[in-house]
Formats: structure tokens, sequence, C-alpha cells
């Protein structure tokens, strides 16, 4: 999440650092799948619980001053985070909206990869 907005204008190691959050939300965003397709809920809460984690990181770093996006992506990646955070924290031991949790992964995901 700390990247300029196109992949020619970064330099290696932005690229670099934009794959690897485009990887692990990529494993996080299948592990949810797959447990939404099992319908385990002990699946289901652990890859909720990472795809929570994921996000907090992603917000942090989004907080931070060394964070270099534009201040308005920064906003919007944020009101995203925390939705997702919320969703999470609310609805993991309820009925938790995968489909809009994995949609949203899917969107970033599309918008971390290299164009």
């Amino acid at each position: 999440m700390n990247a300029p907005a196109t992949a020619a204008a970064m330099p290696n190691n932005q690229r670099e650092n934009r794959a690897v959050e485009r990887e692990i939300l990529t494993r996080v965003t299948n592990a949810l799948e797959a447990a939404a397709k099992t319908g385990s809920r002990e699946a289901l809460a652990k890859a909720a619980s990472d795809n929570q984690l994921l996000w907090s990181v992603f917000v942090r770093d989004l907080q931070s001053g060394q964070n270099h996006l534009p201040p308005e992506l920064r906003k919007q990646l944020l009101e995203i985070g925390q939705t997702v955070i919320r969703e999470i924290s609310e609805n993991i031991n309820k009925t938790l909206d995968t489909e809009f949790l994995i949609s949203i992964n899917r969107a970033i995901i599309e918008g971390l990869s290299d164009n």
C-alpha cells in the first residue's frame, strides 16, 4: 500500500513491495474462498482473522508518514480497510459477509497488479 499509482513509475523495491502485498492478499483471499466453500466455521474464522490482521497492517502503513500514496487514495484505502476490519470484528461469530470481503480483496489485488 506504499507505492505510486503506476508500476512503470516505481523503483524496483517498490514494485517488489507491491508484488509481495499482492501475493499475501491473494493467499488470504484464496483461504477465505476455500473456507466459504467448505462451510467450516473454524476455517472461516481462521481465514477471516488472517484477513483482518493483514488489513490492520495495511491500515497502519497507510497512516504512516512514510507512505507515499496520494492523500486521496490513502484516505479511500483507509476507509476500505477500516470497513473490512469492522465487518470481521462485528460478524466473525455471526454471519460474515465473505462475498463482500473477497470482492474487496480481489479489487485491491487487481489494483496492485502490474499494468
